[in-house]
């Protein structure tokens, strides 16, 4: 099963850890610690098409590593993507 998160980007569903809000996810302390090392390493891959207008972050394990990517989708609307997909779908 397979997520489309936007910019012709499609991710394996079983890659999915988590979807998450970019505001949400930034007020807290401990998630703001945790993303900072990969904002900091610039080990986030921004799909964002070039609007700057990050909405959400998308947090995969790809071969035993962390991969983050951002989106400029409405985590709501990836959330409701993931949670209808159909096998063998691109959604």
């Amino acid at each position: 099963m397979y997520l489309h998160i936007g910019n012709n980007y499609i991710l394996s569903s079983n890659e999915i850890i988590m979807i998450l809000d970019k505001d949400t996810c930034l007020k807290s302390i401990s998630s703001r610690a945790y993303f900072s090392k990969y904002l900091n390493s610039k080990s986030i891959i921004d799909i964002s098409e070039g609007s700057g207008k990050i909405k959400t972050y998308i947090i995969t394990r790809r071969l035993g590593k962390e991969i983050i990517y951002s989106t400029n989708i409405k985590s709501t609307t990836l959330a409701k993507r993931f949670q209808n997909r159909i096998p063998g779908k691109v959604d």
